[in-house]
């Protein structure tokens, strides 16, 4: 016959004298998880209401969005900065440049003034700050932001900074105030040594927390739709040259001559479509890019028309556009060295038609990748997704082959 202790403990293997001992401890353990608990609470409390652990904390409307954020994209939080940093200098839109008023350029959200007849299409450019701003608003800002727990908590390793400018325009020496009257130091800044920084042009030299992002061009769908519509119309249209040139003659240095050499080669073959922007002003509506760095707005406005853009660098997309570009060059870019740069049509000439037309195919497969969508756009109407240098390579016009 079973023991009364074997009765309560059918599956005990334990002698009796050990579980008298056990069930003596039984009510301490009971006290152990309770303890712990409160311990855990009581350290997060004082984490939480500490001076040194105050994270920003976003408004009552961010909590409502929450709910509406795609499980797909990343989830991330946005500073709610002081109006001096923003609302102010949009407020102050006609004084931000001492030559021009900004303010037809940041209306619509910052898609500037609409194209006539093109319900989608808008004159986007950058905006340029009041120079006597130009080191104090950024050193202000750099200042502010790394004030936070949560900046200092990983050196701002896990923070990122979007600009509307080329990342030489904010790099200028803390030391030469007066180097360039439209270039601030803010990317030179210790505060923003390890923060991400998104440019529309990073620097190939400098540019190690740099990442480069697409010029926004004028195309700004509301749906998927509106984006595969214009495809369609890209695909259908005729192509009745073998390449273009759209820009104007430059000054001073390298860009000086390429702009000359490729301006000479395309006004003198009948094959070259040319629009000489001379006398353009730098900022206007769609048909008068802009340009003087290894980059070009103008390399996203060709592509937005199906042509095959025609690089003369390396750097004006090969080294700066990982994200959004094709793994192979060869399938969707033309590339011509300093010794074929004197013969561009002989050199485009050679190009089998069914190679262009897949180059153009996967081309217009691009177009998303570069298209920055309305702001009304959604995700659920299918909005489409946007997704100086020392070295000697000369800034690069950009041809645009057509045929």
């Amino acid at each position: 016959m079973a023991s009364r202790a074997e009765e309560k403990h059918p599956n005990s293997s334990l002698p009796s004298s050990m579980e008298k001992k056990l069930s003596s401890l039984l009510p301490i353990n009971k006290l152990i998880v309770p303890l712990f608990l409160f311990f855990v609470l009581s350290l997060l409390l004082f984490l939480y209401v500490s001076p040194q652990f105050q994270p920003p904390q976003p408004n009552a409307s961010s909590h409502s969005l929450q709910a509406a954020c795609d499980a797909d994209i990343a989830s991330f939080y946005i500073y709610d900065l002081p109006d001096r940093f923003d609302r102010d200098l949009i407020r102050s839109c006609r004084s931000l440049s001492p030559t021009r008023n900004m303010c037809p350029h940041v209306a619509n959200r910052g898609l500037g003034q609409p194209v006539p007849d093109r319900p989608d299409w808008f004159a986007t450019n950058r905006t340029q700050r009041n120079h006597t701003l130009r080191d104090a608003l950024g050193v202000d800002l750099a200042d502010y932001v790394s004030r936070f727990p949560t900046f200092r908590r990983h050196g701002g390793r896990d923070h990122f900074l979007i600009t509307g400018r080329t990342s030489w325009e904010l790099m200028r020496s803390v030391s030469r105030a007066s180097e360039n009257s439209s270039a601030n130091c803010l990317l030179r800044l210790p505060e923003l040594a390890n923060v991400s920084i998104l440019t529309i042009e990073r620097s190939v030299r400098d540019g190690k927390n740099q990442f480069a992002i697409p010029h926004p061009s004028y195309f700004h769908p509301r749906s998927a739709d509106e984006l595969t519509a214009w495809q369609e119309e890209v695909r259908r249209a005729e192509r009745t040259h073998l390449f273009a040139f759209v820009g104007g003659a430059r000054t001073g240095g390298q860009k000086e001559v390429m702009r000359a050499l490729v301006l000479e080669q395309c006004g003198s073959s009948s094959r070259c479509l040319l629009l000489d922007c001379k006398g353009v002003p730098k900022i206007a509506a769609p048909r008068a890019p802009q340009g003087d760095t290894f980059t070009r707005r103008s390399v996203f406005d060709s592509v937005l028309a199906g042509c095959v853009p025609v690089f003369f660098s390396e750097h004006t997309a090969y080294t700066q556009y990982p994200w959004y570009l094709p793994g192979r060059a060869e399938e969707w870019s033309v590339f011509l060295g300093p010794e074929r740069r004197g013969r561009i049509e002989e050199e485009l000439s050679r190009i089998p038609k069914d190679a262009v037309a897949r180059m153009r195919e996967v081309v217009i497969g691009m177009i998303p990748r570069f298209t920055f969508a309305h702001p009304n756009a959604s995700w659920a109407e299918g909005g489409a997704s946007a997704t100086p240098s020392t070295l000697r390579s000369p800034p690069s016009p950009s041809v645009c082959g057509t045929r």
